[in-house]
């Protein structure tokens, strides 16, 4: 009964109620919560205002100017009802009020979400959907418009359908479009996204003629987290192209972006396109020093350049047109020497330069390794060397924000990462340092 006595009396709160015709305004009057209010005015048998009647009488005690036809409409196809309940200062059902007394049609939530996103979208890119089907004609390819609009593909995504734009083309990037403009320039017949060779898994560019397929592999999309790809995807693809007796490269991102010249040199070498051929005895055989060899794998070469402790090269004119890299063996101690680097120049194939170059160097108990993202190492066997067999596919690593720079896996062991957890493993903590990996083909392994 105590409670009963805190009751503000009928007359008065009845009096309150009516001039504000709102149980949160009132019950702000007497410093209170909404449901005491509301339970006074159960108490005194006190009829309440529907939030109807109480937005209208809002918005009339207020003298709130209502908005024309044409205003309402722009206004409403543009904003949320929450919005524009902000703008005009009203409630939820003054709004529908005047949209019924216009006759204007209501939206539903799904489409003006839609519009929303258009809007945001358009605020963002300053694109109209003409402009977009106009890309997406000469690209021909989701992912090349995400590329091109600096976006995520969900978000190319999202825009298809807000635009209802049909997906018509097969999925190709703005490298692998190049890659395959470089190959038709050179006269090759080719086609993309081929499903045919070793279906249902598809090849990027098919080159018939040669039996010759090119993968090309965005960094993201081919890392083993983000992109899905496991450590044997790649490799798989090579042994499958292998079996139907089709030669398969494998090119990374970050290889065609950094170092587009040497790709399409060994491009050109791979169809016979090799702009210039000078036979091994037209050279001369020298030794020389790093401070060259250096200069020349770094511009002919994939990998760069490396130390090693013996080089040599062959010079056609007083210019050098290949070179070895002889270091200490580095993960086979059963032999002494390893070829760290074998460099020809861009665009200039030497026949029989590799056996010129072992013969005269005289080197023996030597070890390498072939990359089999770009072949198979068959010109090893033409000069001397033994196959030995082939190792599992390496792993490279690259930061979410640069797809360019892949580094070594020794440069990222356990030992070696900041901030490490010791309870973790050596992937799981790159990956909360935003790094993932990608893998290759493996190795072929040689020596002599």
């Amino acid at each position: 009964m105590s409670n009963k006595l805190n009751i503000p009396a009928k007359e008065k709160l009845l009096e309150i109620y009516n001039k504000n015709k709102s149980i949160s305004k009132t019950a702000k009057y007497y410093n209170t919560s909404n449901p005491t209010m509301r339970s006074w005015l159960i108490y005194h048998d006190i009829s309440r205002y529907s939030q109807k009647e109480a937005s209208l009488y809002d918005t009339f005690s207020k003298k709130i100017d209502i908005p024309g036809k044409l205003e309402l409409e722009n206004i409403y196809t543009r904003l949320s009802i929450k919005d524009i309940q902000n703008l005009y200062g009203v409630g939820q059902e003054t709004i529908y009020s005047w949209l019924t007394e216009y006759n204007i049609p209501k939206i539903n939530i799904s489409t003006k979400v839609s519009q929303r996103k258009t809007e945001i979208f358009n605020k963002r890119f300053n694109l109209s959907k003409e402009q977009i089907e106009q890309d997406y004609s000469v690209l021909q390819c989701m992912g090349s418009l995400a590329e091109k609009y600096k976006c995520s593909n969900s978000t190319i995504k999202k825009l298809f359908k807000i635009f209802n734009i049909e997906a018509k083309f097969a999925k190709s990037s703005v490298g692998q479009n190049e890659v395959y403009d470089f190959i038709v320039s050179l006269g090759m017949t080719a086609h993309k996204n081929d499903r045919k060779i070793i279906g249902p898994l598809e090849l990027d560019i098919v080159i018939p003629d040669k039996k010759i397929a090119i993968e090309y592999c965005g960094i993201y999309y081919h890392s083993e987290t983000w992109g899905g790809k496991s450590k044997f995807y790649h490799y798989n693809k090579l042994k499958l192209c292998q079996e139907v007796e089709y030669d398969l490269y494998t090119i990374f991102e970050s290889e065609w972006k950094t170092k587009k010249d040497i790709v399409k040199s060994i491009i050109r070498h791979k169809l016979g396109c090799t702009e210039k051929k000078i036979h091994a005895r037209k050279t001369v055989f020298k030794k020389i020093d790093y401070a060259e060899i250096k200069k020349f794998e770094h511009n002919n070469h994939l990998q760069g350049s490396r130390p090693g402790s013996e080089y040599y090269g062959l010079y056609h004119e007083n210019d050098l047109v290949m070179s070895i890299n002889i270091g200490k063996s580095r993960f086979n101690k059963n032999y002494k020497h390893e070829l760290i680097r074998m460099t020809s120049k861009q665009n200039t194939s030497i026949p029989g330069g590799m056996k010129k170059l072992f013969h005269n160097a005289k080197i023996k108990e030597c070890i390498t390794y072939a990359d089999l993202r770009y072949g198979t190492g068959k010109s090893y066997g033409k000069s001397g060397f033994t196959y030995v067999g082939k190792s599992n596919p390496n792993y490279f690593y690259f930061h979410k924000s640069n797809h360019e720079i892949l580094y070594s896996r020794l440069k990222f062991q356990k030992s070696k990462i900041p901030n490490v957890d010791a309870n973790k493993s050596e992937y799981q903590n790159m990956l909360e340092l935003n790094y993932d990996r990608i893998w290759d083909c493996g190795n072929a392994i040689f020596s002599i």
